[in-house]
């Protein structure tokens, strides 16, 4: 709630704000929310836990406070978890038939939907509750709302939305959207709350399981929404689940409604010509969850780390996100996991400029990693198979232009072998955080340029390595790279002239943060150039082909 009350000033006044029904918390916690909430503007909607409400006498008193307290008059009925019910309230049902929710002024009673099925009830089963729950909330002259679990497929939700409607159910609905976050942390919940989370339901929502150390946002989930909503889906709204903290999930919405112009959509207001910008406010979930380019040291200011384009303007900005490397007016060299797909006319963008690609040159000992490896990850809570497998795959690439970059100087490549315990200097304009609290959850990945330097501690056949230092033994700029930087540059001064060592590849967490990225004791491990140097050149053997030197 603390997260909450900080950005109160950017979520509209009205907004709906749903409190959970935590089993670690108790009726007074609750209700303190539920005031805090209405404190601040905005239409508290308490979840009532029918298994865990031990008798009417406690739903009937917490009801009671609930009015008298906080003016509450939404709630969502759940018949939540418990295999066994603690009270006389097996289901959301019995809850809404006591009679007690508009005795007490509920006017507005959500009650669940399920895309995806239910681990319990059959298809017919599931649709009969829902039509007699609705049916049964309008009779005690409530209205009903549907709120759906978050998901990852919209076409799923569409045919859902289809179904629905074809029955008569023509009830508002708010379709779960799941806020931005780290991979990891969005595919975690979806097993603790049974969303389906497989591989290709996961491609379409934007994430590949072989990147859990990245962050997602619903973007292309919400725009296959939008772009599949007709007037005959009714009243539909998004209902945000902000994983990754209620800032990011704001920072995103207002991304979003930059975007424009907006697919045409159901909304409320039959009148709003951007459906989608009123659309992505109606209800914001406030969670338990702790809001937490270059990631730098959390006792440095950002802005000693801030550099302007023309302090590295060979920096090659992939299409979406990550970065390579001028290496020759043709050519950009970047790690083979964040090189773009050829012939997708996608535009690499080299000071302020776009460059058409030509041809990607993947290494020929590049592996893709498997799902497989991704999932196994988050059931054991262990990356060791991850670190084995990327550490014996040739993460490297070359990218030919369309045409070639004649206003920047190009970098030279290392070729020497004493790049460890060097100092070096990295390059990035991903996503940004700090190591105390990680990488900000669900923030961009593509910032302001920023540059830190670490001292090189480790090196093989195919990678340099650094340590991401705590003060006071981390340089006075230590940093590392964030996510987006894949294939940012790490670069040494040698006889004067700044050289090219390292591309930014994969990292090492910290046990206590296995799957998550951004905190102090991280290990960066960089594609070694050095190492590469011949294949570099073969690649690029055209007759026009020089290679940079420090002289030039």
């Amino acid at each position: 709630m603390p997260a909450l009350r900080a950005e109160a000033a950017r979520v509209p006044h009205g907004t709906t704000i749903s409190i959970p029904y935590l089993a670690s918390e108790d009726d007074d916690a609750r209700l303190a929310a539920a005031r805090m909430v209405r404190a601040l503007g905005f239409e508290p909607m308490l979840h009532l836990s029918a298994r865990r409400i031990g008798s009417r006498a406690v739903l009937e008193r917490f009801l009671e406070r609930a009015a008298s307290e906080a003016g509450v008059e939404q709630c969502l009925v759940i018949a939540g978890d418990l295999a066994t019910p603690a009270g006389p309230f097996a289901d959301s049902a019995s809850i809404i038939e006591t009679g007690l929710l508009e005795r007490f002024g509920i006017r507005v009673v959500g009650i669940g939907g399920h895309p995806e099925g239910h681990p319990v009830m059959s298809s017919d089963d599931r649709w009969q509750a829902l039509e007699r729950k609705c049916q049964a909330i309008e009779a005690r002259g409530m209205a009903p709302l549907i709120i759906t679990q978050f998901a990852f497929d919209a076409d799923m939700v569409l045919a859902w939305l289809a179904v629905l409607r074809a029955r008569g159910i023509n009830v508002p609905v708010l379709v779960g959207v799941p806020g931005p976050a780290s991979i990891a942390r969005l595919v975690r919940y979806a097993a603790m709350c049974g969303v389906g989370a497989s591989a290709s339901m996961l491609a379409r929502y934007g994430i590949s399981i072989g990147r859990l150390l990245g962050t997602a946002g619903p973007e292309v989930f919400v725009d296959r929404l939008v772009q599949g909503l007709t007037d005959a889906h009714g009243m539909i709204s998004p209902h945000l689940f902000p994983f990754g903290g209620i800032a990011p999930s704001l920072d995103w919405i207002e991304r979003y409604r930059l975007r424009g112009p907006f697919p045409r959509a159901a909304a409320t207001d039959r009148k709003d010509e951007a459906p989608m910008i009123r659309w992505l406010f109606l209800a914001l979930a406030a969670l338990p969850f702790a809001a937490s380019a270059v990631v730098i040291r959390h006792d440095v200011d950002d802005d000693r780390y801030r550099i302007g384009g023309s302090e590295f303007p060979a920096l090659a900005d992939m299409p979406g996100e990550g970065q390579g490397v001028l290496i020759a007016p043709s050519w950009v060299l970047t790690a083979a996991h964040a090189a773009p797909m050829e012939g997708m006319g996608q535009t690499i963008t080299i000071d302020g400029k776009g460059y058409g690609v030509e041809r990607v040159f993947l290494h020929p000992g590049y592996r893709r990693m498997p799902d497989a490896l991704g999932k196994e990850a988050l059931a054991t809570g262990s990356p060791a198979k991850i670190h084995a497998f990327l550490a014996g795959s040739d993460d490297i690439a070359l990218i030919r232009l369309a045409t070639p970059v004649n206003d920047v100087q190009p970098v030279a490549l290392y070729r020497g072998t004493a790049e460890v315990a060097q100092v070096a200097a990295l390059v990035g304009k991903g996503a940004t955080g700090n190591g105390s609290v990680g990488l900000l959850p669900g923030g961009p990945h593509r910032t302001t340029l920023r540059r830190a330097y670490n001292a090189i501690t480790g090196g093989n056949d195919r990678y340099l390595w650094y340590r991401f230092d705590a003060p006071p033994q981390g340089l006075p700029l230590e940093g590392v790279l964030g996510s987006g930087d894949s294939g940012g540059p790490l670069v040494i001064k040698d006889r004067g002239v700044w050289q090219l060592v390292g591309l930014g590849s994969w990292i090492t967490a910290v046990p206590e943060h296995a799957l998550e990225a951004g905190f102090y004791g991280q290990v960066v491990h960089n594609v070694r150039v050095s190492r590469y140097v011949d294949w570099i050149e073969s690649t690029l053997s055209a007759p026009d082909y020089r290679p940079v030197t420090p002289e030039d």
